[in-house]
């Protein structure tokens, strides 16, 4: 019991980051109620598509059960270097959204205290070389990072919760639904749901054992579902929509978590709470960006050459591109992370479907776990991943509505 309860955290804490910052942002143009029923989509889409990827998972006997080995297996080396190009594109990416909305808080931070800011590139550095400097040193100072901010941060989330929703204005809450907005919105969110990558890991750990295993994946994705909303209800049903420090002005400016919490902070009036929330943006931040940056870091340093790789060269090819993504696009947190669906619609959902079409088809692969749908729900779940892409293609295009305020 206690190795389930603790996967389905070590899930649902995948999931759970910096992204969260950027949900309320993106779901102030079409109000609570459409947010809420895109956001149950999100979560059917991507729940489904981590049932396909326990089922390919389970026909491979651990620790040789990673996405690039299931998708060269399945896939062949076509499947093998789309694996790769998706799966490190979207740690630049994500590492690049980190790293802009780190900066982007600490300038808030900054003025809140002492009244006056840095220049945006001084923030970028200064985040970038002391977390990243955790990052090269070792796997084990970012898990002893991780594993104390964590704790804190689900403390300060309660906290939260319980300090905002008394003050939720319920009836503003469901006013002026806008559907219109809905499909600019829904790269970010289905971003937010990313926590598949951590399945090898859990089949591993627990076995394979398929009911366990589903169980995990199920209230691994539910908590976070059910934390985004309340998340969400606290700031639409809080902050104004018009006015000087409202959504309509965070969203004219591009987006920056910053000014979110600077607007927090003018309408709450209340300095501790404030403090609170400050220190879980930073923190969820934080998390995010040495979980990512990690990840990125041993993929890079895993193809150098040497024996032993130089860690600070690869430090180098980790941070210098998100840093001058983040120096040069400094309101682009939203963005980027809008940008990193692309990749997470090709590695967590269309993927995962091509593969468990190929584990039934193939006669030398089995597995013991079939999720339901058969062939028409692999098609639909295909599907579904393609119109995600063109729907942040045609957002990058200028070609759907966005709000602006």
């Amino acid at each position: 019991m206690n190795k389930t309860i603790g996967s389905i955290f070590v899930a649902a804490g995948t999931a759970i980051g910096g992204g969260m910052l950027a949900l309320p942002l993106v779901s102030a143009g079409m109000g609570f109620a459409v947010s809420a029923l895109l956001f149950l989509f999100v979560w059917a889409v991507m729940f489904q598509s981590a049932l396909l990827t326990l089922e390919v998972n389970l026909a491979f006997q651990a620790p040789r059960n990673h996405y690039a080995t299931m998708a060269h297996a399945t896939l062949g080396k076509p499947g093998k270097y789309v694996t790769y190009i998706a799966y490190i594109l979207l740690l630049y990416a994500l590492t690049s959204a980190y790293v802009t909305g780190g900066a982007s808080l600490l300038q808030a931070a900054t003025t809140l205290l002492f009244d006056t800011a840095l220049p945006a590139y001084a923030n970028v550095l200064l985040f970038t070389v002391i977390l990243g400097a955790v990052v090269a040193w070792s796997t084990r100072a970012v898990d002893l990072c991780n594993r104390g901010l964590f704790s804190v941060k689900l403390i300060l989330l309660i906290i939260i919760f319980a300090l905002f929703v008394p003050q939720v204005d319920y009836v503003a809450l469901l006013n002026n639904p806008q559907p219109t907005y809905m499909w600019a919105a829904a790269p970010v969110i289905l971003t937010a749901f990313g926590f598949h990558i951590v399945i090898p890991s859990l089949a591993q750990y627990l076995g394979p054992e398929p009911k366990r295993l589903r169980t995990v994946l199920f209230w691994g994705s539910v908590l976070p579902l059910v934390l985004y909303l309340i998340w969400l209800a606290s700031l639409l049903g809080t902050l104004p929509y018009a006015g000087e420090y409202s959504f309509s002005t965070i969203a004219k400016t591009g987006g920056s978590v910053g000014d979110l919490m600077l607007a927090i902070n003018h309408e709450i009036q209340k300095p501790w709470l404030t403090a609170v929330l400050n220190i879980f943006a930073n923190i969820a931040v934080i998390t995010s960006f040495l979980g990512v940056s990690l990840s990125l870091f041993d993929f890079l340093r895993d193809k150098e050459h040497e024996v032993v790789p130089h860690r600070a060269r690869t430090a180098l090819f980790t941070f210098l591109p998100p840093v001058l993504i983040a120096i040069f696009y400094p309101n682009g947190f939203v963005q980027l992370l809008s940008y990193a669906s692309i990749f997470v619609a090709v590695i967590l959902i269309i993927l995962p479907a091509l593969m468990a079409y190929r584990v039934r088809t193939s006669p030398h692969l089995t597995t013991p776990y079939h999720t339901w749908g058969g062939t028409p729900l692999i098609i639909a779940i295909v599907l579904i991943g393609l119109v995600f892409i063109v729907v942040e293609v045609s957002r990058i295009m200028q070609k759907l509505p966005v709000w602006a305020g």
